[in-house]
């Protein structure tokens, strides 16, 4: 399990749900939100290492400005109809990777990959 928390933002609350009891048998802690400011806040306090943010209740420039504003954190974004235009901007916003809210494990994978790499730049 990974120590550090990952703050949540999804619009479908089932979906949500599902998500995040996938995201606690990885991660410790998970934080549920419910708005871009106020991921921009459980980011700041709980210094989240990880966010997952559904790109259907927040636009890539807000994804852009907590990419710029908390580069320790890594973004990966989610939406059900992700297509290879939508990927390309959520990469140039400066998230990680984009995958449909359903594909738990993806998701986890890139969160870990994204630890990897983190760690290795800090040290």
């Amino acid at each position: 399990m990974y120590s550090s928390p990952v703050v949540l933002l999804q619009a479908d609350s089932p979906l949500s749900s599902v998500l995040q009891r996938e995201l606690e048998n990885a991660f410790d802690g998970v934080q549920r939100v419910r708005s871009v400011d106020q991921a921009r806040q459980a980011i700041a306090h709980h210094r989240a290492s990880h966010a997952v943010i559904d790109c259907e209740i927040s636009s890539f420039r807000e994804i852009a400005d907590l990419t710029r504003d908390f580069p320790a954190t890594a973004v990966i974004c989610t939406h059900r109809l992700a297509d290879e235009l939508m990927w390309a901007e959520a990469l140039n916003a400066g998230a990680v990777d984009i995958f449909s809210p359903t594909d738990a494990r993806g998701i986890i994978s890139a969160l870990t990959r994204s630890s990897a790499i983190m760690g290795a730049i800090a040290a």
